[in-house]
């Protein structure tokens, strides 16, 4: 006689976490894509984020840096006594400097990490359209230049800024962090070529949308 078998079940919950979690290891080979870059936005809000630095979350002086360049109205022409506001994601200070007459700045005795970068001119608000990547002990050129008069302000607010963006600063120069997120609430940037850091800026308990600026 033939002995009848009887297929497992499972319920809606336990499938539904079954099939989550052998998609999650599916896409765990493709960690560079936009869909997983997605699904990391989400899942890791909230979590806290560290950055290289010492076990006991000071970095020593000999690893300080300056962030130093030039600041350009849309037409070319330099941005003279603007404020240039830079915070460090890893510490959440903010440091400053203003342009001087050619529209240059230079800030120095920065950490090393990530700086998201506003610049204050007037009564006018500018938050840059990427955040930048201060090595330890060295020197970051970095130009910023005002975006044309009537491009969209970036929906997202600066740190310890109770303003609205009026405008966009767009960064160039020797940069190094990659695929750019933006939220209304502050800004989350997948680094590092294979996509293996997540940083929440203020405000990092909203939910990301992983749309590119």
């Amino acid at each position: 006689m033939r002995r009848k078998t009887t297929e497992p079940t499972l319920d809606a919950e336990t499938w539904g976490l079954f099939h989550r979690e052998g998609y999650l290891m599916h896409r765990s080979k493709r960690l560079r894509s936009c869909s997983l870059a997605s699904l990391l936005v989400v899942c890791l809000v909230g979590m806290p984020v560290t950055l290289a630095a010492d076990t006991d979350g000071t970095q020593s002086t000999a690893d300080l840096s300056t962030i130093k360049g030039k600041l350009m109205a849309s037409d070319g022409s330099p941005l003279v006594g603007a404020t240039v506001k830079l915070f460090h994601l890893s510490t959440e200070q903010t440091f400053e400097a203003t342009s001087r007459g050619n529209g240059s700045f230079e800030a120095a005795g920065l950490p090393y990490g990530y700086f998201d970068i506003a610049i204050e001119s007037g009564s006018e608000f500018f938050v840059t359209n990427s955040v930048v990547n201060l090595p330890p002990s060295d020197t970051l050129n970095v130009d910023l230049k005002l975006a044309s008069p009537g491009t969209l302000a970036p929906d997202r607010s600066f740190p310890g800024v109770d303003k609205a963006a009026t405008g966009t600063a767009i960064v160039s120069g020797n940069v190094t962090a990659t695929n750019f997120w933006t939220s209304p609430k502050g800004i989350a940037v997948l680094a590092g070529g294979g996509g293996a850091l997540l940083l929440l800026v203020s405000g990092g308990s909203s939910s990301a949308s992983a749309s590119t600026p």
